[in-house]
C-alpha cells in the first residue's frame, strides 16, 4: 500500500511512520522507484499495537521494540498482549467510563441478556440505580468484557462449561477479599503506629491495588506451573 494509505488507516502521520521504520519498529517498505515504495499490510496491525502500548501501558519505544521481536518469535505472544493492553488500562481506571441502561451495557461488552441476569443476580456485575435506570461502571465493563471473551474463545456455556462456574469464582473472591480485610483490621488494632482516619483510608486503598497486582501476578504463576506439570505428566506417561 502507499505511504498515504497507511497514514489513513492508522491514524498517524508520515514521519511518525518513518521513524517507526528507522527504529526498526516497522519492516522497511518495498522500493518501487526513485519516489515510490510499498508499505506492508502488516504494518497496520504493527502500528496499532505500538499505539495500544504506548497509551494503555505507557510503555517506552524501546521497550516496546523489545515485546515487537518477541511478538514476532512467538505466536502466543500476540493474543497475551492484546489482552493485556484491552484490559490493564491505566487511563480507563483514571478516567472510568460509565454506561447507561442494559441495551448499552450489553452491546459494550457482547454479553446475552439471559447470562447478563445471572450475572447479576450473583454479584459479578452489580450497576447501580439512578433515576431509575441501571448504571454500569468501569470495572462492570471490563468484567463483562472478559466473560465475553471465555465465550468466543470457545469457553461459554454453550460449549459445555458449567453456568455456576463463574458463580463459585465470585465466591470464593469474595471470601478472599474477606480475609483480606480481617488482616488488615487486625493490624489497625494492633499497631504501634496509631493512623488518622485519613491516613487509613489512602492505605486501604493502595493496599488494595497492591493486593489485586499480587493476586493477578500469583494466579498466573500457579495456573502456569499447573498447566507445565500437566504437560510433563501426559508426555511421561507413553514411556511407563
Amino acid at each position: 500500500m502507499k505511504m498515504s494509505e497507511l497514514v489513513h488507516r492508522t491514524g498517524v502521520n508520515k514521519e511518525t511512520i518513518r521513524y517507526y521504520i528507522r527504529e526498526g519498529l516497522l519492516p522497511k517498505p518495498r522500493k518501487l522507484g526513485r519516489n515510490m515504495a510499498d508499505y506492508h499490510e502488516e504494518s497496520v496491525e504493527r502500528i496499532a499495537l505500538i499505539k495500544d502500548l504506548q497509551d494503555n501501558l505507557f510503555l517506552p519505544l524501546s521497550v516496546i521494540k523489545k515485546i515487537l521481536k518477541k511478538q514476532k518469535k512467538s505466536p502466543e505472544v500476540q493474543n497475551l498482549l492484546r489482552l493485556r493492553s484491552d484490559y490493564l488500562r491505566p487511563v480507563a481506571r483514571l478516567l472510568p467510563h460509565k454506561i447507561q441502561g442494559e441495551t448499552a451495557f450489553l452491546e459494550a461488552t457482547g454479553l446475552r441478556a439471559d447470562r447478563l441476569a445471572d450475572f447479576e443476580n450473583w454479584g459479578i456485575i452489580h450497576p447501580r440505580l439512578e433515576s431509575g435506570s441501571k448504571v454500569y461502571s468501569q470495572e462492570d465493563l471490563t468484567i463483562g468484557q472478559t466473560i465475553a471473551d471465555f465465550r468466543r474463545m470457545g469457553m461459554g456455556v454453550e460449549h459445555g462449561v458449567d453456568p455456576m462456574a463463574l458463580k463459585d469464582y465470585r465466591d470464593m473472591v469474595q471470601e478472599f477479599v474477606n480475609k483480606a480485610r480481617s488482616y488488615f483490621t487486625r493490624f489497625l488494632e494492633t499497631t504501634e503506629d496509631p493512623k488518622t482516619p485519613e491516613e487509613i483510608l489512602e492505605m486501604a486503598r493502595q493496599s488494595r491495588e497492591i493486593m489485586a497486582l499480587f493476586i493477578y501476578h500469583l494466579y498466573l504463576r500457579l495456573s502456569k506451573e499447573s498447566m507445565d506439570m500437566a504437560a510433563g505428566i501426559q508426555e511421561a506417561e507413553p514411556g511407563l
